[in-house]
């Protein structure tokens, strides 16, 4: 997968690329109009599978209120290529 650092996503602009996993990228993003930080984690399958696997994930965390755990406060589906 290539490096998105630049592009817009929703109100979202990807700042730099913190990361890459298995699973997918992370990246640095700001929100447009707030100007706060957030963890964006882009998959790096576009498969219903992958989709499932990442919901149920931030599904499970929603709650978590730990250091070492992220908060999750939005997920949403991109198609490839759009």
């Amino acid at each position: 997968m290539f490096d998105r650092s630049g592009q817009q996503l929703g109100n979202y602009r990807l700042l730099r690329q913190l990361g890459q996993g298995g699973f997918g990228q992370v990246y640095l993003g700001e929100q447009i109009y707030l100007k706060t930080h957030a963890a964006i984690k882009l998959l790096l399958e576009d498969g219903d599978e992958a989709q499932a696997a990442a919901f149920r994930t931030a599904f499970a965390t929603r709650r978590a209120a730990w250091a070492g755990i992220i908060r999750h406060y939005s997920s949403g589906n991109r198609r490839r290529g759009t």
